[in-house]
Formats: C-alpha cells, structure tokens, sequence
C-alpha cells in the first residue's frame, strides 16, 4: 500500500510537470502564430508598395514615350 502511495504521488507530480509543460507549448505555438500573422501582413504591404511603384514606373515611361521625350 505504501508503494502504491508512492506511485499515485509521482503519477500526480508527472501530471502536473506535464500539464505546465502544455501550458508552455500551446503559448509557445500562439507566439508563432502571431508572428506568422504578422509576416504575412508585412509581405502584403511590400507587395502592394512595389505594384504600385511598378504602375507608377510604367505611367511615367508612359508619359515620355507619348511627349516624345
């Protein structure tokens, strides 16, 4: 009985370690996801920055070969 003591307590200790250790993991996966989130917006304003640079580019060359210039 004194063993079974033993083992229901080190069964409890391990399932605390462990539900602490999930704890951990699933904020560690919200972090990443966060910066997954975050990556992809910035990868759409670049995106959208260099379209509009290149319809810009494209407008002026454009422009000059209309004026002859």
């Amino acid at each position: 009985m004194w063993t079974a003591g033993l083992d229901m307590a080190r069964l409890q200790s391990r399932v605390r370690h462990l539900e602490k250790e999930l704890l951990r993991v699933r904020s560690s996966r919200q972090v990443l996801l966060n910066l997954v989130v975050l990556q992809d917006r910035q990868q759409k304003l670049r995106l959208q920055a260099l379209q509009q640079e290149n319809r810009r580019l494209r407008r002026h060359r454009r422009e000059k070969s209309e004026t002859g210039a």
